[in-house]
């Protein structure tokens, strides 16, 4: 009995050790990192990036040096635009369809504020007939990004690195 007690134990153990195995595999499969591209400004060659690499949903975006790290990759799923830092979507916050609508990250869902479209060098959300701007044209680091009526402007053209 005592040696079907410790068969049953080693069994249940070895049992649990490939569960983590597999559950610890299937969790660093989603966790790898996308290789996506930089959205960088025509005004200044800056990049559009998470502030501060928060991973949180509501941190906000802006405009610093490229540096090619995770809070500065974007990829497209549909008409989302997604960071590789977080996977969650560039967004007008709250729905916001007026000029100076702050942006930032939030869970992808797909609805209008997360809808984006290339309308030549701009990037544009079709719901809110709005484009990704560089806040006053400001040409430093740290500039803020919002929506605004589209203009040729080049603080609203952008391209892909």
């Amino acid at each position: 009995m005592r040696t079907t007690h410790r068969l049953r134990t080693l069994l249940a153990a070895t049992g649990l050790a490939v569960v983590s195995v597999c559950t610890t595999s299937a969790a660093y499969a989603e966790q790898q990192i996308k290789v996506g591209f930089m959205i960088a400004s025509n005004m200044n060659n800056r990049c559009l990036e998470i502030r501060a690499g928060n991973t949180g949903s509501g941190a906000l975006v802006g405009m610093w040096d490229c540096h090619g790290g995770t809070n500065e990759r974007w990829y497209w799923q549909g008409n989302t635009i997604r960071s590789d830092l977080n996977g969650k979507c560039l967004d007008v916050v709250a729905g916001n369809g007026d000029n100076g609508a702050a942006l930032n990250m939030w869970d992808c869902y797909g609805g209008a504020p997360q809808q984006w479209v290339w309308d030549g060098a701009r990037l544009r959300n079709p719901a809110y007939n709005k484009c990704l701007t560089i806040g006053n044209a400001n040409w430093w680091n740290g500039a803020s990004v919002l929506t605004w009526d589209c203009n040729l402007g080049s603080h609203q053209q952008w391209h892909t690195t």
